[in-house]
């Protein structure tokens, strides 16, 4: 699912799978989409603690192609490197799911 789909149909569900237990947990609920234009101070705070709290490999994936996409750059991946300490980049968005049923 892409961002635009969520800001249509903010509905989304979170499911986690236990191979020993078979066990199975899904949280449904509505999302909120965090992204660098959010008016929110607060809300642009999280989006940035979430992003200074993931590894710079992590961080890194936010430079190559959109999911889905082939990537069509001369510049191999490996070779793309980014300043973590400057903040998130313009493709991170904070998805944030406020559960309503379980």
């Amino acid at each position: 699912m892409q961002i635009e789909e969520l800001k249509k149909c903010p509905s989304a569900e979170i499911c986690w799978y236990f191979t020993e237990s078979w066990e199975q947990f899904r949280i449904a609920g509505r999302t909120d989409i965090i992204d660098g234009s959010n008016p929110d101070c607060v809300k642009i705070q999280q989006r940035e603690k979430a992003w200074f709290s993931t590894s710079v490999k992590s961080q890194l994936q936010y430079l190559g192609p959109n999911p889905g996409l082939p990537f069509l750059s001369e510049q191999p991946i490996q070779d793309l490197s980014i300043d973590s300490s400057t903040g998130p980049v313009n493709a991170l968005c904070l998805l944030v799911l406020d559960p309503d049923q379980v």
